[in-house]
């Protein structure tokens, strides 16, 4: 197992990354010098597949024989364009292993946990993140988890892993969505919703009128939801990755309002601006310019509230 989990960025090498470690982990070693693929960088290329996104082999990424031998200077443009992306190496693995999980795309959720056990991310951090993806896409996501992970997951030795990185500031928190509410109890008081609607105006400005409507059309429910919302940071990953998961998700699915969300929850919870904008780009790496505009657009009147007022009232983060 690999024990390269640090988040420093590194000056620009060969691989032209503002984040060496994240360029060096995904780089099988391809020269960006000339456009088509070398039998050597093949060869290499088809080997890092077979370690880090498969068990000696390719059967999760039949893509990887695709690019090989159809398209390798596709594959070197898609590498150089993940260069520029300056992320924590094991929150970008994370990112694609939530997305893929919610998205139903069983092959990719174990491949990018392959990936991820390579870098050194713990189990319990993994199941985390697969449990938060379950809470944004329900039985489809869990039934992605459990189709070819559960069965990985029940064979990994925890004692196998290294304790991760984070950059400075991230950190566990369990409590960081806490609105105050009770969540022993069901019901929605009127000072319940007060808190939650006081949460509202901090992280986003405001409430949205829909989720006054929601709370007065089962105010059960509503509780519920948000009580399960507020318990999506644990024990195992920083609280400020979870918005980064879910902008992360939201930007490849096209989820105009999650990319709102998640973006001002990122910033509530001190994600820094460059490390948010980036997630974009790094999930719009699926969507090409088309989706890499709605994703930007959904921001366009996002902005950061000066002390004492709402969101509305500055220009963007």
């Amino acid at each position: 197992m690999s024990d390269r989990t640090s988040t420093e960025g590194l000056e620009l090498g060969a691989s032209e990354s503002p984040d060496g470690d994240m360029a060096q982990f995904l780089d099988p070693g391809l020269d960006f010098g000339r456009e088509d693929l070398s039998p050597d960088e093949a060869t290499r290329y088809l080997d890092w597949c077979r370690r880090v996104h498969g068990e000696g082999n390719l059967d999760l990424v039949p893509f990887a024989e695709f690019f090989a031998e159809l398209d390798g200077a596709g594959l070197k443009r898609l590498r150089r364009h993940t260069a520029q992306l300056a992320l924590p190496t094991a929150a970008a693995v994370l990112m694609w292993t939530h997305t893929y999980c919610v998205q139903g795309f069983a092959k990719g959720v174990l491949y990018e946990v392959i990936a991820a056990r390579e870098l050194g991310i713990s189990r319990a951090a993994l199941v985390e993140v697969l449990k938060i993806a379950g809470y944004f896409g329900g039985p489809r996501a869990l039934n992605a988890a459990g189709e070819l992970t559960l069965p990985y997951l029940r064979r990994w030795e925890e004692s196998e892993t290294a304790d991760m990185m984070w950059p400075a500031g991230w950190t566990i928190d369990p409590d960081a969505f806490r609105t105050g509410i009770d969540h022993s109890t069901a019901e929605l008081t009127s000072n319940e919703l007060e808190l939650i609607e006081r949460w509202y105006v901090r992280v986003h400005g405001s409430m949205p009128e829909s989720m006054h409507l929601a709370a007065q059309a089962n105010p059960g429910a509503f509780k519920m939801n948000r009580v399960r919302f507020e318990r999506l940071p644990g024990v195992a990953i920083p609280a400020q990755l979870v918005p980064l998961l879910g902008l992360h998700t939201a930007a490849a699915n096209g989820w105009t309002s999650g990319i709102r969300r998640s973006f001002e929850l990122a910033r509530f919870v001190g994600v820094d601006q460059s490390a948010a904008l980036t997630t974009l780009h790094w999930a719009t790496v699926v969507g090409g310019e088309w989706l890499l505009s709605d994703a930007f657009e959904a921001l366009a009147d996002v902005h950061e509230p000066e002390q004492g007022a709402s969101t509305k009232d500055r220009a963007l983060w």
